[in-house]
Formats: structure tokens, C-alpha cells, sequence
């Protein structure tokens, strides 16, 4: 996570340092517009929502491979039998991928909320969600409200691709070689999307804020897959004794 704070607070102190007034667009310059998650065209901001959920998961994937290799339940098994220390595992790598990722996301924006206006997002500027976007009319006239319901979503997301991780491990056997099938599906993802021109493939583009979300699909298929991850997690605890 301190990758992710590091790269949070220094796109934040890079606006700061900026000091514009005006976009573009000859808009004033607000905080739903200049935060990490605000969708402009920012390098820090794509790397982050880009490799971002990579960095966020990478030791609680990892770390779950290593303690199954290490037979976990030896340790655990005196007070939890093995089908609720699977779940317990399962849990944490879920909260703790989240939480790594939109920490750093909450920061920088109470950090550019110090030095950036809030102004109510234009929809007429070509930074911000569609109009036919999921939650676009919310974002337009209560942004905060939308931005901390989408951070929510976001540590939903990332803590299902680390639950997918995890799944992976219980095949591969092998945290980094998980990393690596995992990495390969979302960027087969981050493919798709845009040779469909479909940000709605990709989550590396509707993790950001302020791109959106076109449907709904994303949000239903990822619950649906975070609970038959969590579901695999705990019949493998139940299957076998070296979870």
C-alpha cells in the first residue's frame, strides 16, 4: 500500500504545485476534476488505476499461497476448525486488497479537497462520466455522495481480484505464478476493451471514478464472483487439511 499512498500523495502535491485556476475547457478547475480518480488525463492517475490494483493485492495473494504452503491450519486449527479459518483467510485477503487500494484513493482527495474548490462538476467538459452512465446524474449534482459510493466499489472490485488470486493459488500452487495468470486475464480484459471500445470490459478503466460505470453488469458479476470465490476458498478449507 505504501507504493500506492506514495503515488497518491505526490499526484496531490503535483497539483498543488501546478497551481491552474482554468481546464481546458475554460472551467474552473474543482476537486471531482483534479483528484487521482477524476478521470482526466493524468499519468499518475492512469498507472495507478492501471497496476494500482496489482500493487494493492500482490502480498495478500502471495501471502495466502505461502501459508498453505506452510500448512496455515497447524497454526490456527487449536480455536478454528478448517472451514472457518479458510473463510477467516478468505476475508482478509478480501478487506485487505480493498483497503490498500482506496485508502491512498480517500487521502488524495482530502488532500486536494485543501486546495481545489468544490464545485459542482460541468457536464458540458469532457471530464466526468457520460450522461447514460450508471449514477451520472448523482455525479452531477451530488459528486461527493458519487465519488465515495464509487470508492466503495472500487475496494469491491480489487478485493474480488484478490479473492480471484486466491483461487488461482489453490491450483497453481505458487503466489507469483498466480500474480501472473491473473495479470494475464485483466490485461486480456484491458484488451478487449478497447478493441470494443467498451470501458465496461476493463478495470483498469471502470475503476476510475470518473469514467463510470456504462452498466450494471460489472457491479452484479463481480459480487457474483467475489461469492463463489469466497465459496471455493472455504470448500477447499474443508478438503483439504494443508489450508
Amino acid at each position: 500500500m505504501l507504493i500506492l499512498l506514495g503515488a497518491a500523495i505526490y499526484q496531490a502535491v503535483s497539483v498543488g504545485i501546478d497551481g491552474s485556476t482554468m481546464t481546458v475547457y475554460k472551467t474552473p478547475v474543482d476537486i471531482y476534476i483534479s483528484w487521482i480518480g477524476g478521470g482526466s488525463r493524468d499519468n499518475i492517475a492512469y498507472w495507478y488505476y492501471f497496476l494500482g490494483p496489482f500493487i494493492a493485492l500482490a502480498y495478500f495473494v502471495i501471502s495466502f499461497s505461502w501459508e498453505r504452503e506452510k500448512g496455515y491450519l497447524v497454526q490456527t486449527g487449536i480455536r478454528l476448525d478448517r472451514k472457518h479459518t479458510a473463510l477467516v483467510r478468505g476475508i482478509y485477503v478480501f478487506i485487505g486488497s480493498a483497503a490498500a487500494f482506496i485508502v491512498p484513493e480517500l487521502i488524495n482527495m482530502a488532500m486536494i479537497a485543501v486546495i481545489r474548490p468544490a464545485l459542482l462538476p460541468e457536464p458540458l467538459v469532457a471530464i466526468g462520466p457520460a450522461s447514460d452512465f450508471i449514477g451520472a446524474g448523482l455525479y452531477y449534482t451530488h459528486p461527493l455522495v458519487y465519488i465515495l459510493l464509487y470508492i466503495l466499489f472500487d475496494g469491491l472490485a480489487v478485493g474480488t481480484m484478490g479473492l480471484i488470486g486466491a483461487v488461482i493459488t489453490l491450483i497453481a500452487d505458487n503466489g507469483v505464478v498466480s500474480m501472473g495468470i491473473l495479470f494475464g486475464i485483466y490485461y486480456l480484459l484491458f484488451l478487449v476493451a478497447g478493441f470494443t471500445d467498451n470501458s465496461d470490459f476493463s478495470p483498469a478503466q471502470f475503476l476510475i471514478p470518473g469514467t463510470g460505470l456504462g452498466t450494471v453488469w460489472p457491479l452484479i458479476l463481480i459480487s457474483v464472483i467475489a461469492i463463489v470465490c469466497i465459496l471455493i476458498i472455504v470448500y477447499s478449507g474443508e478438503r483439504h487439511e494443508d489450508i
